[in-house]
């Protein structure tokens, strides 16, 4: 049975000074073994932006010059020959622009010199070749490789193992691996960069990251935005963000975040997804161990959202948007069912802004229903998490039978109502005591005298009486009918399959008798006595007296609560017996409280009566709960659900 259910929507709006200022990654995801047996010592990945779910590996050095396809299940794609070159020390490989501004290039870092020997390092760059994540492995060639000589300024001799291209700039990017003392150091070559001369690269950037056994920087990667940055050790993963107007070296003056990472043998390579919804690894084999293919999946977004529109609104009702970046542009997008934030399943809705969007949903043609929203920048084609706005109708639920005003002899009636157009649901409510929708002071509506015996949130235009709550919701054991009671009931429109999303836009209650020509004698209720006071027992004893002819009996818990000057009943608990006794566990229940509690009995053609009410308060021990959500590094999130 359900007792409570709380949902709690914590709205904390929070200054966010950077773009991506407290990323979240989920932990490690094995997507598998990687397939082609040749990828024994990966040391660089990368995955294509151009080639849906297909990535790039190599080999260390003094492996041949092929570099691999996979697709991200590990299955093998392809091989792929380098014509004209030799695999010296290939330590990295990285995807960026280049001289043709409609493809995109393959870089390959023949950077590494463990033994700090070669004064020129070499970067090779050609057009990406067109791959399927489906099709059988192929073996091609491929030629038209450009060749980018370097060195480090003053002929200084450096081991590499990460290199990196800006999507923005075109520029590349080298960081050292260090072995023994304290920096790496951040090289760029600044585009276009030159094929026919050697060019000395810049240094812009130290790291201070720690090491693993005194070794640094083994692999990194930019972001398809360009705004944030991975590099990994062998032990552990940093993260970088970068400002919308900063150059990319800039970044680097700030503390890395470190982010999930299980350590893997001899792990070296590290790529961002193509949508930079999360990360991957791949490590070299080790004692017979294959390579597997790891995923550490985001659990944050890039769009931050502080305001979302938090209601039901009726077509002239304004709602309001808000996310973080402030001075980030984007648009507003909508499905009338869940998308799962791939832009592909949205409709644009015309509304778009910087920080912000307001609008109503009439101005907008948004008719009555649930729409599926998310907001996306396509500069940097960033998509936020779906969120809902719902529309309500403007009218209220025309109810049909049990007629307003009628005696019925039936003792499981079915209740009907008209539907409207748009609504997804119904939220059905039976009281046995009357009970009246008025409005408060600001002109909202409350209910006053509501005692629910029975509640259900339907799809449906009709109900029986007793029936399941389709939305699973509500646990019910709805009482038998009672004869000399006037009952009342109530039908609002319903947006979520749940009683949090029901409309305030009702019409007034029905009322109907039940009549019976046979009755029974009613309960007579014992203890706990009206108006005791309970001190924080565990164990409540109710007991009341026993009806001749009644086969069975069904309690009724409820907390009385005061709100807008009225007194309301909400269901606690209930239960059915055939004694005139039964114990209550209260000590994870009630709280302290007001409570009213009631007995049916029914014999054994249904006939039923039922007991008056008893009250009783309930005292116990208490504490004061404060929420304050924040992400893993203590910053505020923006909403969260609890």
């Amino acid at each position: 049975m359900k007792f409570y259910k709380i949902s709690l929507i914590i709205f904390l709006i929070s200054t966010f000074l950077e773009l991506f200022a407290n990323p979240q990654f989920g932990n490690q995801v094995d997507l598998g073994l990687i397939e082609n047996d040749e990828i024994d010592e990966a040391s660089g990945i990368v995955a294509s932006r151009k080639n849906n779910n297909v990535f790039w590996l190599h080999n260390d050095s003094g492996n041949e010059n092929v570099i691999y396809a996979i697709n991200s299940s590990g299955n093998n794609l392809g091989i792929y020959t380098i014509s004209g070159i030799t695999n010296r020390d290939w330590e990295d490989i990285t995807i960026g622009p280049g001289p043709d501004p409609d493809e995109d290039y393959i870089y390959l870092g023949d950077i590494g010199d463990n033994n700090l020997q070669y004064e020129e390092k070499y970067i090779y760059r050609f057009i990406e070749p067109d791959v399927s994540e489906f099709q059988d492995p192929v073996f091609d060639v491929i030629s038209n490789v450009e060749t980018i000589t370097f060195q480090y300024p003053e002929n200084i001799l450096y081991d590499a193992e990460t290199l990196m291209s800006d999507p923005v700039t075109g520029d590349l990017y080298v960081v050292t691996k260090r072995y023994g003392g304290n920096v790496d150091y951040v090289f760029r070559a600044a585009y276009p960069q030159s094929t026919e001369t050697t060019i000395t690269l810049e240094e812009v950037a130290q790291l201070t990251i720690p090491d693993f056994l005194g070794y640094g920087a083994t692999g990194g990667d930019i972001s398809s935005s360009g705004l944030e940055i991975l590099i990994k050790t062998y032990s552990d993963v940093y993260y970088w963000s970068r400002k919308l107007d900063d150059n990319l070296w800039e970044a680097f003056d700030d503390e890395p975040l470190m982010e999930p990472y299980s350590q893997e043998p001899q792990g070296e390579a590290i790529c961002w997804k193509a949508d930079a919804m999360g990360y991957y690894t791949v490590s070299e084999e080790y004692m017979e161990v294959p390579a597997h293919l790891y995923l550490y999946p985001r659990i944050d977004n890039f769009i931050s959202l502080s305001q979302l529109p938090n209601s039901l609104y009726q077509p002239s009702e304004t709602f309001r948007i808000e996310w973080s970046p402030s001075d980030l542009y984007c648009e507003m997008y909508y499905s009338s069912s869940p998308g799962g934030e791939d832009l592909n399943n949205y409709v644009p809705l015309g509304l778009n802004g910087i920080g912000s969007i307001q609008s109503t949903p009439g101005n907008v043609g948004l008719g009555i229903g649930v729409y599926y929203c998310v907001l996306h920048n396509p500069e940097y084609n960033y998509t936020s998490v779906e969120f809902q706005l719902i529309v309500e109708s403007p009218q209220a639920v025309t109810m049909m039978t049990p007629i307003n005003g009628s005696v019925i002899t039936n003792t499981t009636p079915i209740f009907s109502w008209e539907a409207n157009p748009g609504v997804p649901y119904y939220f059905l409510v039976l009281s046995d005591h009357p009970f009246t929708v008025e409005e408060d002071e600001d002109g909202h509506p409350i209910v006053i005298g509501l005692q629910p015996i029975w509640q259900i949130i339907t799809p449906n235009t009709s109900a029986l009486y007793g029936e399941q709550d389709p939305s699973g919701y509500f646990t019910n054991n709805a009482p038998p009918l009672v004869p000399g009671i006037t009952y009342n009931w109530l039908v609002a429109n319903n947006y979520g399959n749940d009683p949090l999303f029901t409309s305030k836009i009702v019409s007034s209650p029905f009322g109907f008798e039940f009549s019976s020509e046979q009755t029974i004698d009613s309960p007579i209720l014992i203890l706990p006595e009206n108006n005791a006071t309970i001190l924080g027992d565990d164990l409540i004893n109710f007991q009341w007296s026993s009806v001749p002819g009644a086969m069975n009996y069904r309690i009724f818990l409820y907390e009385i609560r005061e709100e807008n000057g009225s007194e309301g009943y909400y269901p606690i608990w209930n239960q059915i017996t055939t004694e005139n006794h039964i114990n209550f566990n209260a000590e994870n229940i009630l709280i302290n409280a007001e409570y009213a509690w009631k007995v049916f009995a029914s014999d054994e053609n249904d006939v039923s009566s039922v007991s008056t009410d008893f009250r009783f308060t309930y005292s116990t021990i208490i504490g004061t709960l404060r929420l304050y959500v924040r992400n893993i590094d203590g910053s505020p999130v923006g909403y969260a659900n609890v």
